[in-house]
């Protein structure tokens, strides 16, 4: 359940205002990216996550399940 929200001191507690005003405001946080001005991922950078990850499985293998009990 969600409400009732602060809108500039006002309370809103209708369900239809209240997704108006959650919809304006993660509206407002999102962008729509230029994919033609975005640059491209470097390959050194791309290999070190890579190599991060591969070390980071070999951790997870090494874990104990029952450890957490």
């Amino acid at each position: 359940m969600v409400g009732p929200l602060d809108n500039q001191g006002n309370l809103v507690a209708g369900d239809h205002e209240m997704s108006e005003m959650l919809n304006t405001f993660f509206a407002s946080v999102f962008t729509e990216e230029d994919k033609d001005t975005l640059q491209r991922l470097k390959r050194c950078f791309a290999e070190k996550i890579v190599k991060n990850y591969a070390h980071f499985s070999l951790l997870l293998i090494w874990l104990n399940p029952n450890s957490a009990n």
